[in-house]
């Protein structure tokens, strides 16, 4: 999955930081010059009291000093199928995963005395489905109606893996914060991988989503045939008579 980490930005803006005495190194930095502007335009009881304010700060998006987490809504990536029975759409769906969502955290981070300060993340979510379009029209009501009831529980299904991973979002940030700058990837990878677990875990859980109701009855058709050739010969007879 893709991690994006600037780190000759952090580097640079740990060179440019400047660490109150007694503060804790992860949180509470003031940039050197605009700490030494402060000085010179409030003096030093004035700066104090805006790090401590910064040493609480929160935005109303609820953006912290440490970094931000964005949690974006998922894109949609439909796959095509077609056909006028559910036999003939059966045959096009996709024969590893009928749905999917894949996810990535990109990350990057400042540093302070070669630990991260400052993380942002960004969750992206794409949710992979079929689409039935082309013959739709023409296929029964019976067999439109339990494509129908499929599809709803396939969409939950991949909605349960895209709550996981908003759940551990709040958890990758936290991971990398105070991470020295060398075992940020490492520490990524780590955490990524209790995520990619505990979505093994939600499938094993649901039988990749048959106990919710993911399934395709393909007796509809059969069902719907034999029901029309019961009131072709019934006509038959009708005529007949």
């Amino acid at each position: 999955m893709k991690a994006t980490v600037e780190r000759d930005q952090g580097k640079r803006r740990g060179k440019d930081t400047i660490v109150p005495a007694g503060q804790d190194a992860v949180r509470g930095t003031v940039p050197a010059r605009r700490l030494q502007r402060l000085q010179q335009a409030i003096g030093n009881l004035g700066v104090q009291r805006v790090v401590e304010a910064r040493l609480i700060q929160r935005d109303d998006d609820g953006a912290t000093d440490d970094g931000t987490l964005t949690i974006e809504e998922p894109q949609s990536d439909p796959y095509d199928v077609s056909g006028t029975t559910l036999a003939e759409v059966h045959a096009q769906l996709d024969p590893t995963e009928w749905g999917r969502c894949t996810y990535h955290y990109d990350y990057d981070y400042d540093t302070t005395n070669g630990r991260t300060t400052r993380v942002n993340v960004t969750l992206r979510l794409t949710i992979r489905l079929p689409r039935w379009q082309e013959g739709r029209a023409d296929a029964s009501d019976a067999a439109r109606a339990e494509w129908d009831r499929m599809m709803g529980a396939l969409r939950t299904h991949e909605d349960g893996h895209a709550d996981i991973a908003r759940e551990w979002a709040p958890t990758v940030r936290e991971r990398l914060l105070g991470v020295r700058e060398g075992n940020v990837a490492s520490r990524y990878n780590q955490v990524r991988g209790q995520v990619r677990t505990r979505q093994q875990q939600y499938d094993t859980q649901t039988q990749h989503g048959q106990t919710q109701g993911v399934s395709l009855d393909l007796s509809v058709d059969q069902e719907e045939a034999e029901g029309e050739a019961g009131a072709e010969e019934e006509a038959e007879v009708e005529a007949g008579e």
